[in-house]
């Protein structure tokens, strides 16, 4: 069995797989944001959120073979901030650039943490080109593992912040463009004059 833990700005998701098949799920309150002011929260939700899975579903340390953590758990207010993999990138690039961490005084279990997907090679000075995705990139090979669709492909995947993914022709993230159109949407159902006439 693994543990998959996606670290965002204000939650932590764990999740017990066992035969890529999803065994049981927790959320924590605690991500990235509360790392900015120095806090434990992120770290406490990681704790806790491990010793939750374990508990409710009458395991030990000794059940889980590894921890897998992605999304902001990698930035600099995470866990631990890990190196950006340049696209075009998929499972190799990413299993190759992983990193292993250890915590011993909340858990002796290995933790692997996935590399973040950045969009801008080192020399380029065009800033339009430049763009990072974090945690979507272990969601993506989620979807071509699972999903197999047919190649090359754009991946949209919706949410504060949009991201549209290029797949090339070799299952690799080619490229992407994030938008914030899930941020002014939020905005305009909420702090507009629309707000009286949307759901």
């Amino acid at each position: 069995m693994i543990i998959a833990i996606d670290g965002g700005t204000t939650n932590t998701r764990l999740t017990l797989i066992e035969n890529r098949r999803i065994i049981a799920r927790v959320k924590r309150r605690g991500g990235a944001r509360d790392g900015v002011s120095g806090g434990d929260r992120l770290r406490e939700a990681v704790r806790d959120g491990i010793r939750e899975l374990l508990s409710t579903n009458s395991l030990d340390e000794t059940d889980i073979r590894l921890v897998a953590l992605s999304g902001m758990i990698g930035s600099e207010n995470g866990l631990a901030a890990i190196p950006h993999v340049t696209s075009p990138a998929g499972l190799p690039e990413l299993r190759r650039a992983r990193i292993r961490i250890s915590f011993p005084d909340f858990t002796p279990l290995p933790l692997f943490l996935i590399p973040v997907v950045k969009t801008f090679a080192n020399g380029e000075t065009d800033l339009s080109l430049m763009d990072i995705m974090r945690g979507e990139e272990t969601e993506i090979v989620g979807i071509l593992g699972l999903q197999s669709p047919k190649l090359p492909a754009l991946i949209i995947m919706p949410g504060s912040h949009f991201k549209y993914v290029d797949i090339d022709s070799s299952g690799k993230i080619a490229g992407f463009r994030t938008t914030l159109s899930g941020e002014l949407i939020r905005a305009a159902a909420e702090n507009t004059i629309l707000q009286s006439s949307l759901r």
